[in-house]
């Protein structure tokens, strides 16, 4: 089975997949009707995130780079709306989430495990959550989820256009190693680099210079009582998908 692995080279990309990681292991756990304590580690990790004073200055000044780009296409419907779309979530993103944080902190138990509370109080409240069904803990989470659901909407239209931005091209990876020359290639603009690999057996590991790419896999394997990593030995054929605002790079063959 193929997987899609995501290195961003943009701090705001970066941000974006890290919370599309979280919010997917949370919505894992709420799909499955078995949310586990851990729950709430990441939901902390998505409270931190959207705590951060610079993230969603990030996000919007994104938007408005997006915005920037669709004015060097010509007018069409499907660019119209795109651009439509860009404006509602920015102006969301801007004017209601403020307090979200804060709001979320006056939920109790909430509150007590992402300050890592301890005592008597704490543990009452946790004992008060662990008695409840799975359905009713799933409830719960969605609710607390609700909070997030601007930013939500955002980070994901910024990763559907950032995605959008490249092709994948298919690309043969000769024992386990590929490189490309990207003379008078702007690569150092690229903000995502995407890697459809064959199977999970195999890992890339991605260097990048102003004027080369390489992508070296590795693979994992027993050796007797002990797991080894090593480089991958096999030649094969996987994909590859640069993400930039440079349509030289985003279009490269």
């Amino acid at each position: 089975m193929t997987y899609v692995y995501e290195k961003a080279y943009n701090e705001t990309i970066r941000l974006c997949l890290l919370y599309e990681q979280h919010l997917k292991a949370i919505n894992q756990m709420i799909g499955s009707e078995h949310v586990y304590g851990y729950v709430f580690e990441e939901l902390s990790a998505l409270i931190q995130l959207v705590d951060r004073q610079d993230f969603k200055t990030k996000l919007v000044m994104t938007f408005y780079q997006f915005e920037k780009q669709l004015g060097m296409y010509e007018h069409a419907q499907a660019i119209d709306d795109i651009h439509d779309k860009i404006l509602l979530t920015k102006h969301n993103l801007s004017t209601k989430t403020s307090g979200v944080v804060k709001g979320l902190m006056t939920d109790p138990l909430l509150s007590r495990m992402y300050y890592k509370h301890q005592g008597i109080e704490s543990e009452q409240v946790l004992s008060m959550w662990e008695r409840q069904s799975p359905v009713d803990k799933a409830h719960q989470v969605s609710y607390w989820l609700k909070a997030f659901s601007y930013y939500t909407e955002a980070i994901s239209l910024v990763l559907y256009m950032v995605r959008g931005i490249g092709d994948f091209k298919s690309i043969y990876a000769k024992s386990g190693f590929y490189r490309e020359s990207c003379i008078e290639k702007d690569i150092i603009s690229v903000q995502l680099i995407r890697i459809e690999c064959p199977n999970y057996a195999v890992f890339p590991v991605i260097s990048m210079a102003k004027r080369w790419l390489a992508v070296t896999f590795h693979q994992g394997d027993w050796v007797g009582q002990k797991f080894e990593v090593k480089s991958a030995s096999s030649s094969f054929s996987f994909k590859l998908s640069l993400c930039s605002y440079s349509s030289s790079v985003a279009n490269m063959k």
